[in-house]
């Protein structure tokens, strides 16, 4: 009953995954409620999930990454990529790429294309090619870099870390890399070769109001003498909500007035910047004794004028107000600026968005201050995609950063400390040495992949404890027995790259490993080969934008179709499959 009960868990668990109804940290919750209200695990077991090895070591990953992002280290590489490749384009996506792929072995991945991202649309406007022909090559980058350390991707600390649980030798720091290399390598290639060729150019970079079609709805429009405006506030005349319009600025002769406007009294000549739909502007100008002072529309130019400026910003993964909306998290009284358009899942949305709940990576159209913009790319909750300014934190707090990520590294690769421990060891530096504060730490941890693994781990546990994973490693031992042990490593890791598509890669391996351990049992096999292949396959999410953050976060700004990560990724993911069940036997014998 128990087998029952836990399978009904896993496949209510599956459903929430892949519709995304509710967050998948609050679908963590529920599954540790449902474990412990079926008694199928005690208190202490529902609950270890919160202490497991896998979960601190992620979490102070996390924070590892945001210390090497403060500190300017890795944006500074741009400048260097900049200033030897320029005006040779193959040569900037070899060395961008790879320099992302090396970045993303220490580093988290999600971190990793949130710093390079900016990077890759400022050359895709300096080249003047489309920055659909960079970005998903950045995210396969990141993903194809992560495989190769133990640190460089949570899915080969969570899969090390079972091993350990189950009474396995510890995996080292470079164990992946002697198949990681490999892959990172052919991929690289791949994508160099092939992916910047047949990529379509989805979007360019000289337009953003073209590319979120805002040219009918953005529009100057002149006070005159006789208007009911003059001596009148924006408030006073409910232009906002009799019209559904948004008075983005006031141009008063030389000035630009872009704070406060909803309580600036107007005088004739005054020039409003107005967004919305083209028959209410029409509507306001009658009513209200306006004039279009010019028979265009507004483009970037006019946007950007002096102070202002127009740019994307992506709704960071771990971002604290995602399901909130741009209303509820007050967001133009917060930061100063106006959102004239969201993009979704590669739609454009620019009517009533102020109702709209956001959600992770969706991409916002943003117009303020070049100073209020500075004060967002400083909020770790967004990522601004403007051209960022490539300097090192004075003083030498960058080699502090960069000294403790190192020496995390080799205090793990030399086995003298646990990755746990040193990982914690390197957070406790940097707060001690001032490069990060605590509030740093708490901002820089994703939660939602915390709670995750705290509830998604016990569901692993679970598996064990009915015995749900031997069953299922026996039946697949029974009916492939026949086919070979190389068979059954290529059927686990097709498997596992197919689930990660639909599910988060953390969920996949947690759920993945415990079976690949029972099969090796079955099959009187060693286990390292199936949890390399788990490990490996769990990373490899190239088919869907849904399937890795990374390739989430790239969806709105690179303006892809969903088919466009299928029609690159496929090849990539044969090709992977392929080489990964010819020489994971060779590498980790069975």
């Amino acid at each position: 009953m128990d087998i029952i009960i836990l399978v009904i868990i896993i496949i209510g668990a599956m459903v929430l995954f892949i519709s995304e109804w509710l967050p998948i940290d609050l679908v963590a919750g529920l599954i540790v409620a449902s474990l412990l209200l079926t008694n199928i695990l005690s208190l202490d077991q529902a609950l270890a999930g919160v202490s497991n090895p896998a979960t601190v070591t992620i979490g102070a990953m996390f924070v590892l990454s945001y210390a090497l992002s403060k500190t300017g280290v890795i944006n500074y590489l741009g400048n260097w990529i900049i200033h030897y490749t320029r005006g040779r384009i193959s040569w900037l996506f070899a060395i961008f790429l790879t320099t992302v792929a090396v970045i993303s072995s220490f580093i988290n991945n999600t971190a990793a294309v949130a710093i390079f991202l900016p990077l890759g649309l400022q050359f895709a406007n300096e080249f003047q090619f489309s920055p659909s022909k960079i970005l998903i090559p950045l995210s396969y980058a990141a993903i194809v870099g992560g495989t190769m350390t133990l640190i460089g991707t949570s899915t080969n600390i969570i899969v090390a870390t079972i091993a350990v649980e189950h009474n396995l030798p510890r995996i080292g720091m470079f164990e992946f890399t002697k198949l990681g290399i490999i892959l990172l390598v052919v991929g690289l290639v791949y994508l160099i070769l092939f992916a910047r060729k047949y990529l379509p150019e989805r979007t360019s970079t000289f337009s953003l109001t073209q590319k979120y079609h805002l040219s009918q709805y953005l529009t100057e429009v002149q006070v005159t003498e006789d208007s009911p405006l003059v001596n009148k506030t924006p408030m006073d005349r409910r232009l906002g909500s009799t019209y559904e319009i948004n008075i983005l600025g006031i141009i008063r002769g030389d000035r630009k007035i872009l704070a406060d406007i909803r309580i600036t009294t107007l005088q004739p000549g005054d020039i409003l910047l107005v967004r919305g739909q083209f028959d209410r502007i029409l509507r306001m100008k009658e009513r209200e004794k306006l004039l279009f002072i010019t028979d265009r529309n507004v483009d970037d130019e006019d946007l950007a004028l002096g102070d202002t400026t127009l740019t994307e910003v992506i709704v960071a993964p771990h971002n604290k107000y995602i399901g909130q909306t741009l209303k509820e998290m007050n967001f133009r009284k917060r930061y100063g600026c106006f959102v004239l358009a969201i993009r979704k899942h590669g739609e454009t949305l620019r009517d009533k968005i102020i109702n709209l709940p956001v959600n992770a990576t969706d991409t916002l159209l943003v117009y303020g201050s070049k100073r209020r913009i500075d004060t967002l790319r400083e909020d770790q909750n967004f990522i601004v995609l403007q051209e960022i300014d490539l300097k090192l934190l004075p003083g030498r707090k960058w080699i502090i950063a960069l000294g403790v990520i190192l020496g995390v590294v080799l205090l793990a690769a030399l086995n003298i400390l646990p990755i746990m421990v040193a990982a914690l060891l390197g957070c406790l530096t940097l707060v001690l040495t001032r490069v990060i504060t605590l509030q740093e730490v708490y901002q820089s941890i994703d939660w939602s992949i915390i709670f995750l693994l705290a509830g998604v781990i016990p569901l692993g546990n679970a598996m064990e404890i009915t015995g749900l994973a031997t069953m299922i490693g026996d039946g697949v031992a029974h009916l492939s027995g026949a086919l070979g042990p190389v068979a059954v490593l290529g059927g686990i890791y097709l498997v596992t790259s197919l689930l990660t598509e639909i599910m988060s890669n953390n969920s996949t391996a947690i759920l993945m490993a415990p079976i690949a351990i029972a099969i090796a049992d079955a099959l009187a096999l060693s286990p390292y080969p199936f949890l390399m292949a788990i490990a490996f396959a769990a990373s490899a999410s190239f088919l869907t934008p849904v399937g890795y953050q990374t390739n989430a976060m790239v969806y709105g700004p690179g303006g892809y179709k969903y088919r466009d990560y299928t029609a690159i990724g496929s090849p990539l993911q044969l090709i992977f499959w392929i080489i990964a069940t010819a020489l994971i036997p060779i590498i980790w014998p069975f």
